[in-house]
């Protein structure tokens, strides 16, 4: 057995490193006993963790290592026959290529032997807590289990202590007792074979997460019954990870299959668009690539303000921080939220193609990287929890709400203004329903909820878009599903947030006079519709980016009977009145419903920069004839839900509709008077409204719907060799009769350009208007890891005039 690890013996025995000391050591008086410490072994590969934090100390000890300390005098030293005595550690073998592959991370590239600029940088040991992994010891001689007394230590942070699951001691337990299992450290011995010994160490299931020191110590009792000790301390730190493949960690997944997904999938799709017209974007979540494990690592530690201790290994208070540090407004976390279409300053959010760069640009900079928004938020999460061990996903919900007074309900405020047309009364209208809203769902049981049930172990909702304040910081959850469906929003952390987003009714108001409020609608199946997730295959998305044909659904999961029951169902209502109740919010305000029934014409099929129409339906239900006055407003909206400018606005002439009659009324909306107007995302809100001269009252209806954009288009082959260099096409056309500038496309995946060979940007002349742009490039899959055959690439196409242009493609390697 050989490694570079291995102990300079020339230094003899013991080695003083540092002159290295226990700072628990006990005075210099000849009448105690004093325990005098050793240390050899190599040097450490890198500086610990909290050194590479780039911090100042967090307490007045200091930063340095406690073991530099000098050492106290004490007399005498031992004698030669009695250092003769002590074993010598003379090289530690982690065993990382079984170990990783039994814990599930030989995909790190970290557990890797890798080439640096010339230099061989060695493999690291990740393992996950709650099972055992192995260690090879090489002494200079037999271990005798009778004459020597060999102590393993594991410890992280800057200052662990027991107290604090951040410092632990064992001995090597002896015959079959492994009553250590699950709530403690233990090694046992798995084979003794000359110098070598090999052991099974275990890892608690509640093991505080992150990067471990491991330290082998040898005590003598000299004639004088004094102690020294010697301690070989290993020079990498092991990472230890969540556990979803066992039942003792409580973030077991019973599934095991579907950790291909959860864990194991390294990239993936977010849905987006509308409920009528789903999208999804390609994403490389890539928490397997080298450097992402260790930042995320370090975002971990920063959420928790670089205090390691047993909250590290809670799942609830690790979902809970992660979706706090990921965004910024609190702790100067990885991304910065903006909504405003000004991002010259930064990079669009629907230029990004997955989390790396996002997280290589934080980790250089230590800044918050410009700019974000939900999907973004969430695709960093996912990157982030799952390289963590933890069970997550990234889930869109169509037609959210945003329930700002915690009330369950979304509520909007309308005047009529002297033609009898309805005006939204901005200033009293504070929630909003986003097109879609991506959060995250994570993985885990529940044992911290005031109850007895296990109905709301499972799925967990957690949210780093910086939405509304809990506890005084910007984060969400987790709240559990189960609780959320039930309506019972007392359950979990931010659950009343989430069951609004889902389940909220919307309740149209029309101020009359002041203080005077009247109901013009209730809303009972608007809200949470089509909550989407990529299906848990394991393996790439199949399905098409704009979900349109006959192939719109593959790789598409519906999760909407997990948050709510069938809308209009008596148990749907049951969860609603019992929201209600928790909240003290008044569901069933009074309303006289009208003869008038209005419909909006569905219109999800128009590409940007065509003519387009929109058309109301006005339907008579009563036994007379009524007379109204019919008005139709299209305005450009952001997918958040706020109107932003008027596109057309027009009021048609006062008509009557027979009693049983229905009519069609249809407004024209040309090109050029929408394009000038548009906003990322080309979204759009249509609000229809009929006055009712007989009933003196208005029945007001909306919808949103969004222009189609163009896909890009990817021609490349299916399969290609290990280090083979292949040619793909990439190109779309340009549909507006309008040039596109600053174009560039980013590239990320595993799939790597020849140009950009980390993932990058390639920048572009201007497109001219209706005409194709067209691209070759010549990309090589990465080499590793070898035992994941499938090599994907996400592409973006960002301009000023049409962001958001996505592609993806993947490929296996042949033999």
């Amino acid at each position: 057995m050989s490694s570079r690890y291995a102990n300079d013996t020339t230094r003899g025995i013991p080695t003083r490193r540092g002159g290295g000391h226990n700072p628990l050591c006990r005075n210099s008086d000849s009448s105690i006993n004093i325990l005098r410490t050793r240390t050899d072994g190599p040097q450490r590969l890198k500086p610990r963790p909290w050194e590479r934090d780039h911090r100042p100390p967090t307490s007045e000890c200091s930063a340095q290592d406690v073991s530099t300390k000098p050492l106290p005098s004490t007399g005498t030293e031992a004698t030669s026959e009695e250092l003769a005595t002590v074993i010598t550690v003379k090289n530690i073998d982690l065993n990382i290529e079984e170990n990783v592959r039994q814990h599930h991370t030989d995909k790190f590239e970290n557990t890797m032997e890798k080439d640096c600029a010339g230099k061989t940088v060695e493999p690291q040991l990740v393992i996950r807590r709650a099972a055992e992994f192995k260690i090879t010891i090489e002494f200079d001689r037999p271990y005798n289990k009778k004459q020597d007394d060999l102590t393993f230590i594991f410890k992280t942070g800057e200052h662990p202590l027991p107290t604090t699951g951040t410092l632990v001691t064992f001995k090597l337990q002896e015959g079959a007792d492994r009553s250590y299992k699950p709530d403690s450290w233990g090694a046992h011995m798995v084979n003794l074979d000359g110098n070598f010994m090999t052991m099974a160490v275990y890892v608690p299931a509640k093991c505080v997460i992150g990067e471990w020191e491991f330290v082998v110590k040898r005590t003598l009792v000299k004639k004088d019954g004094k102690k020294m000790s010697f301690r070989y301390e290993y020079p990498d730190d092991i990472i230890i990870l969540l556990n979803p493949w066992s039942p003792d960690d409580t973030v077991y997944y019973p599934t095991e299959k579907l950790l291909d997904e959860y864990i194991l999938n390294d990239g993936g799709t977010l849905f987006y668009g509308s409920y009528k017209q789903i999208s999804s974007r390609g994403w490389n979540f890539g928490h397997f690539a080298d450097g992402i494990l260790d930042a995320s690592l370090h975002i971990l530690r920063k959420a928790f303000g670089f205090k390691i201790d047993c909250n590290m290994g809670d799942p609830v208070q690790i979902s809970r921080a992660v979706s706090r540090i990921v965004n910024n407004y609190d702790d100067n976390g990885v991304l910065e939220g903006k909504w405003s279409g000004e991002y010259d300053d930064g990079t669009r959010p629907t230029a990004w193609t997955g989390s790396i760069k996002i997280i290589e640009q934080y980790m250089e900079t230590k800044e918050p990287v410009k700019y974000g928004q939900c999907w973004v938020f969430s695709g960093v999460v996912t990157t982030i929890c799952r390289a963590l061990g933890l069970p997550c996903r990234s889930v869109t919900n169509y037609a959210s709400a945003h329930d700002s007074d915690c009330s369950c309900t979304i509520d909007k405020v309308y005047i009529l203004d002297d033609d009898d047309d309805l005006i939204k009364f901005d200033i009293l209208c504070k929630d909003s329903v986003w097109n879609f809203h991506v959060w995250n769902e994570v993985y885990m049981q529940r044992p911290d909820l005031l109850t007895s049930s296990t109905d709301y172990n499972g799925w967990q909702v957690i949210d780093a878009t910086p939405q509304e304040r809990s506890d005084g910081f910007f984060c969400l959850g987790p709240a559990p599903v189960a609780a959320i469906k039930k309506g019972a929003i007392n359950i979990g952390q931010d659950t009343p947030f989430v069951f609004a987003e889902v389940n909220a009714d919307t309740i149209d108001w029309l101020l009359d006079d002041v203080d005077e409020y009247y109901v013009l609608g209730v809303m009972k199946e608007t809200i949470g519709q089509k909550i989407s997730t990529k299906e848990p295959t394991g393996k790439r998305f199949r399905g098409n980016l704009s979900n349109f044909g006959s192939g719109g659904d593959i790789d598409r999961e519906d999760l909407t009977s997990l948050y709510k029951y069938e809308e209009g169902t008596s148990e749907e209502r049951d969860a609603v009145a019992l929201a209600a109740k928790l909240s003290n919010a008044d569901k069933n305000p009074y309303i006289t419903d009208s003869m008038i029934e209005l419909k909006l014409e569905d219109q999800d099929e128009v590409i940007v920069g065509k003519d387009f129409s929109y058309s109301v339906m006005v339907k008579n239900v009563g036994d007379k004839s009524l007379t109204i006055k019919v008005g139709m407003k299209i305005e450009s909206m952001t997918y958040y839900g706020d109107a932003v400018d008027k596109i057309i606005h027009k009021k048609f002439d006062k008509m009557k509709i027979q009693a049983g009659q229905e009519t069609k009324i249809k407004l024209d909306v040309p090109a050029d008077l929408y394009l000038p107007k548009l906003v990322e995302h080309f979204a759009m809100k249509v609000t229809a409204t009929c006055f009712v001269i007989e009933e003196h009252r208005s029945v007001i209806l909306e919808d949103d719907f969004r222009l189609r954009r163009p896909d890009l288009t990817i021609e490349a082959p299916e399969t290609c060799k290990p280090g083979e260099t292949i040619k793909i096409k990439v190109y779309f056309d340009n549909p507006m009769n309008k040039t596109l500038t600053k174009c560039k496309l980013m590239i990320e995946g595993s799939l790597r350009s020849t140009e950009t060979p980390n993932g990058g940007t390639i920048e572009f002349p201007d497109v001219p208007g209706n005409s194709r742009w067209e691209t070759i490039l010549t990309v090589k899959p990465k080499i590793k890891p070898t035992t994941l055959k499938e090599r994907d690439l996400f592409l973006s196409f960002d301009c000023v005039e049409l962001p958001d242009i996505v592609g993806l493609h993947g490929l296996d390697l042949s033999d």
